[in-house]
């Protein structure tokens, strides 16, 4: 498990986290420690490099605040793929494979890829020409409840593969 309490920058790149009781990678859950720039980039969670699953009991990636961006990730083989906790707010999530890789293999979450249970929100889930490959997951592929500022859902690939193939996600593509 990679945990950030804090520090300004903070980049985190080409690691394969897996097989951890808690979440696969964590940051900002300590309320008293200031969290600054965190740039996790290019890591495979839950799943390693050669496509063997090694899922970490909860998140793969769970963000509690921050100023935080999550880019070129595969995360796969977790409960959950990439988790935007209660208090997260402005987090980019884009260019992530999560619940497939590269080659649009099932490397699904047993429940939803990404969810977003942020009230503040203000957080973005893909952008044009940056979004997210997303399918194989148990549950749905993105799940975001209720917040105080819009989350923005924008250009992400959902139950479909980079091949065009399909990729089908439990219950929904968002909910």
């Amino acid at each position: 498990c990679i945990r950030i309490y804090g520090g300004d920058p903070v980049w985190i790149e080409g690691n394969s986290v897996g097989w951890s009781p808690f979440h696969g990678i964590l940051i900002g859950e300590d309320p008293s420690a200031d969290v600054g720039r965190v740039d996790v980039v290019g890591n495979f969670v839950g799943v390693n490099e050669s496509g063997q699953g090694i899922g970490n009991t909860l998140a793969g990636i769970r963000v509690a605040r921050g100023e935080v961006s999550l880019r070129r990730n595969t995360v796969g083989g977790n409960r959950t793929g990439i988790e935007l906790g209660e208090t997260a707010s402005g987090v980019e999530v884009t260019e992530n494979f999560v619940g497939t890789d590269a080659l649009g293999r099932d490397q699904g979450n047993s429940n939803v890829g990404i969810f977003v249970s942020s009230t503040n929100g203000a957080n973005r889930i893909g952008r044009p020409g940056a979004g997210n490959v997303i399918g194989w997951n148990g549950a749905s592929g993105i799940v975001a409840y209720e917040s105080a500022a819009p989350n923005e859902i924008v250009g992400n690939t959902i139950g479909v593969g980079p091949t065009g193939l399909p990729m089908p996600n439990g219950v929904h593509g968002i909910q």
